[in-house]
């Protein structure tokens, strides 16, 4: 990411970052940048990615990357030198620099290579006498290049095959064929003749195989085969299938195996299949030879369709294409299927608000409120009930889906007219559909279609059942018990699916993967959807992309609150309240410098907190003042926020040592208050908590603030 800054002569002036429009004061300001006597640079960008074409500059160009977040091994290896694309020297000079001027007081180490140019063709165009800076591939010139180098990789295939001989040997005869094109098991094309044991070539690799096994059927067991086999690196969410069986084969090599096992499990594929199904072990496997398996077997259970499904819909099919027509049909009524959806539930569910007995009979409307979060404010819509008032319960209330698009479902309670069934055909025919094209997984419980249909001289919302047709595809899934020395995984399909395949709902685990590793890394407790994507850490891994570029089932942005409220109810299972807190500081309680110091419960309903560290209250005891403030109020209810403070001349600031939060503000609750705080700094110091008037040393004054209770005294 290239950040352009406005930028004056003299250091420490103010940034401006154009992309961020806000002021930035922490990145150093230089007109040069110095990285050692000779070594010098008159222009700098900082990047978050690799440069594999890094700028440069008769006056030196440093591009600086920003590796916060990376572990150091990783970091070292994704920004080595060695990731550019130009050619360089090996035998360059690396040396230690104990004090760089770009980074004052920071041992670098410090490498030096030399560009080694590239190679042309003795014909070479006029065009390629020419340098350059920096690349920018949308010229022409870098088109015909990259043309060309394609091209180049064709040719060579075909040469390459001719010119290498064949080594079969028959009676001392050498074999004289001419390469041909065939086909591997593995959908690989190779040119090889058609005995077996002949030369065989991978126009992927440009090498010689020799090591792949050539099978026309893959056994794995008694009556389980597959006619085709294809292996892959990444688990395929919609599984090939075949009459004669269809292997998707594997490669988990280098994958920590419970990451393995969950990452190509049955469960991550997009079709619904039936939990009852079989798990065995395998002693022999015959394509996995002296290799003990174990082998799950599900039927698929198809999918839901509409009542008033299009015949369009009729279709069975064996891969999934999401290019054609139908699919796109199918995405795009599923995306309205959801809009549909919330305001249907608005209408159908009843206000709950009873007054003398009589029901509420209020409709739907769309509200607005004010969410503050961490002092930050926004503006959040609802569905609320026409008939609310001030101070009255119960009534509708209803969250809006993330998914759901605000601006849509504005113009649809605005313009859209409710239609429950039965509404008469000849007088309002609006947003009605001939064809419903909705297809859902048979694991949805939903069973009332979001769109209107036609039917006689009625108005009516279909109905959504599983398709008549039980479907015929079984699943098979085959994981060697040893994947160490065995690092494959099968998944075999075999049948024709009877229907077309559901719209994808489910987020691939390397995916889920990473994006729970970015909420981990994030404060969990105010986290919310848009924070989380407007956050620095998730716009890096985007790379400039939309979440929902990641993957389809990720346009329903209620997935990302899902797995924000999975993480925040497994790290606080008991909230924020007081209940959170008191768990929180039992699982605490054993540890040698817990935050929480105490809680205490009293009859009278009060409750106290007491939070600090050891070194905080060991401080407080060489304190001669200290003060005591509740004037910031930071909780939300009726819990209060009193803070112990006081001035340091040493260091000219203000610190808060002890943060205490109770329901109660009388004089009585600070009495407990201090009796809960000099209890723990005697605990932690192992001394009497001295006051000066009394032992002539130690604490002598203790400031408050205006409130009441502190002026009747109870200490």
């Amino acid at each position: 990411m290239t950040r352009l800054f406005l930028r004056k002569i003299e250091e420490n002036h103010t940034f401006f970052d154009e992309e961020r429009e806000e002021l930035i004061e922490e990145w150093p300001i230089q007109n040069i940048a110095k990285f050692g006597r000779n070594l010098v640079a008159s222009e700098i960008r900082y990047y978050l990615e690799f440069q594999e074409y890094p700028n440069s500059l008769e006056t030196g160009f440093a591009s600086v990357y920003n590796v916060s977040g990376w572990d150091e091994t990783d970091a070292k290896e994704a920004f080595s030198m060695k990731n550019i694309q130009y050619s360089y020297g090996e035998n360059g000079t690396i040396r230690t620099i104990k004090n760089c001027e770009f980074f004052p007081d920071i041992k670098v180490s410090k490498g030096q290579r030399e560009c080694l140019g590239v190679k042309v063709c003795e014909f070479a165009s006029k065009e390629l006498d020419v340098g350059h800076t920096s690349v920018d591939f949308s010229i022409p010139l870098f088109k015909k290049m990259f043309e060309t180098d394609v091209e180049f990789h064709k040719q060579a295939t075909i040469w390459q095959a001719y010119e290498y001989q064949c080594g079969h040997i028959n009676n001392s005869i050498k074999c004289t064929g001419k390469p041909k094109l065939g086909e591997f098991t593995q959908t690989r094309l190779f040119l090889r003749k058609i005995e077996e044991n002949h030369t065989f070539f991978d126009e992927e690799r440009e090498e010689l195989i020799e090591e792949w096994p050539i099978q026309n059927i893959a056994k794995f067991g008694r009556n389980l085969v597959a006619s085709e086999i294809r292996y892959y690196l990444e688990f395929q969410e919609y599984p090939n299938s075949l009459e004669t069986g269809f292997a998707s084969v594997y490669n988990v090599s280098g994958w920590d195996e419970t990451d393995a096992k969950e990452a190509f499990s049955m469960k991550n594929i997009q079709y619904s299949y039936g939990e009852n199904g079989t798990i065995r072990t395998i002693k022999n496997c015959e394509f996995f030879p002296d290799i003990k398996v174990s082998k799950g077997q599900r039927e698929c259970l198809g999918v839901k369709v509409c009542e008033f499904a299009s015949k369009e819909l009729d279709v069975g099919h064996t891969s999934v294409d999401f290019s054609i027509p139908l699919f796109k049909k199918m995405f795009e009524t599923d995306v309205e299927f959801h809009k549909q959806a919330t305001i249907w539930q608005a209408y159908e569910y009843q206000c709950g608000h009873i007054n003398n007995s009589i029901k509420c009979t209020g409709k739907p409307k769309l509200g607005e409120f004010t969410q503050i979060i961490s002092s930050i404010s926004s503006k959040r819509k609802f569905i609320g009930c026409t008939n609310w008032k001030m101070g009255e319960l119960d009534h509708r209330y209803m969250i809006i889906p993330d998914n759901v698009n605000l601006e849509l479902l504005e113009t649809m309670f605005n313009e859209y007219s409710y239609h429950a069934n039965g509404i008469d055909f000849e007088r309002d025919e609006s947003n009605v559909i001939d064809e419903c094209f909705m297809v859902r997984p048979n694991s949805t419980r939903s069973d009332t279609c979001s769109f209107l249909h036609k039917t006689g001289n009625h108005i009516v919302k279909g109905i959504i059942n599983k398709k008549a047709e039980p479907c015929p595809v079984k699943f098979y899934h085959i994981i060697p018990k040893d994947l160490k020395n065995c690092p494959f995984i099968v998944t075999i399909s075999i049948g024709i699916h009877n229907y077309p395949p559901p719209p994808p709902r489910k987020t691939p685990y390397n995916i889920k993967n990473q994006l729970q590793k970015i909420i981990d890394n994030k404060h969990i407790l105010d986290l919310t959807t848009r924070k989380l994507l407007t956050g620095l850490m998730i716009k890096a891994y985007l790379n400039g992309k939309q979440i929902s570029d990641l993957h389809l089932s990720l346009n329903n942005q209620s997935k990302i609150n899902y797995y924000i409220e999975k993480t925040r109810c497994s790290q606080y299972p008991f909230g924020q309240n007081i209940l959170g807190v008191t768990y929180e500081f039992m699982k605490h309680e054993m540890s040698t410098d817990s935050y929480i110091r105490s809680i205490r419960f009293l009859d009278n309903g009060q409750y106290i907190i007491l939070c600090a560290t050891k070194q905080q209250l060991k401080t407080i005891k060489e304190l001669t003042y200290i003060e005591i403030d509740m004037a910031f109020k930071r909780i939300h209810g009726k819990t209060n926020e009193w803070e112990v403070s006081t001035y340091l001349s040493h260091v000219q600031k203000t610190l808060t040592f002890v943060r205490i939060f109770t329901n109660i503000e009388t004089a009585e609750a600070y009495k407990n208050l201090f009796e809960d705080l000099f209890t723990c700094i005697e605990k932690d110091t192992g001394e009497i908590f001295n006051f000066y008037h009394i032992h002539g040393k130690g604490l002598g004054c203790i400031l408050a603030d205006q409130h009441k209770g502190q002026a009747l005294g109870k200490l």
